[in-house]
């Protein structure tokens, strides 16, 4: 068994215990328990998005200080910071995707498929805006997740009285297609801390080159006075 499929196992389970819960709350015919449900939901939903959306959007979700580290220190923050960057940010990047999915799903969305590329594609553009220009991605990151819930909100199936998808729709369909967009969108970010990264690279070898430069032109002026 592949690390996929060992995800799409674990998702899978997952989002059925969710699911029986959900179809277990909204079997009552009450409207009471479905309105208070769906308040619950959309606060839960603004709180998370207020709470959090600096976070998502900024470009150093984790940082690396080597200043004042010698040695297996360097060594040691060095690989902690790769060891973020490959497993925490994947599981930052999980919870942002199934909280923006089925926190959506739940209010109604009639399409599920079209919820979870929706949800993939506010992570990647905010992630991408964060490197290109952070100020935009902080209200990206804001604005985007509101406006996405409005327009569920908008929808005239809101709150009605649907089930869950089906746990063979979760396994074969909604699971499977959840993994293949954290995967993009892990990648993406990705690719962009590389790029960022030889960047500064790139910009501190010019620094240190052009400080030793005039070091020696420092160094030849005495010589030529003499």
């Amino acid at each position: 068994m592949g690390i996929t499929d060992f995800i799409e196992n674990i998702g899978s389970e997952i989002t059925i215990r969710i699911g029986d819960v959900y179809n277990l709350i909204i079997a009552s015919e009450d409207k009471t328990v479905l309105f208070l449900l769906a308040v619950g939901l959309v606060a839960f939903y603004c709180h998370v998005v207020v709470l959090f959306y600096k976070k998502l959007s900024s470009r150093d979700i984790f940082e690396v200080h080597l200043e004042d580290k010698h040695g297996l220190g360097k060594v040691f923050e060095i690989v902690s910071y790769i060891v973020k960057y490959l497993i925490i940010f994947p599981a930052y990047t999980v919870f942002w995707f199934l909280f923006l999915a089925y926190v959506l799903i739940f209010l109604g969305a009639t399409d599920s498929t079209q919820i979870l590329f929706l949800a993939a594609l506010v992570l990647a553009a905010t992630r991408l805006l964060a490197y290109l220009h952070e100020a935009s991605g902080v209200e990206i990151a804001k604005l985007l997740p509101l406006t996405f819930l409005a327009a569920v909100l908008l929808q005239p199936t809101l709150l009605e009285q649907k089930p869950f998808p089906t746990e063979e729709i979760i396994r074969s369909d909604l699971v499977p297609t959840a993994v293949f967009y954290l995967k993009i969108v892990v990648g993406v970010e990705i690719a962009l801390r590389l790029l960022y990264d030889f960047k500064l690279l790139l910009q501190k070898v010019r620094i240190l080159k052009t400080t030793e430069e005039e070091s020696e032109e420092e160094e030849e002026t005495p010589k030529k006075k003499k």
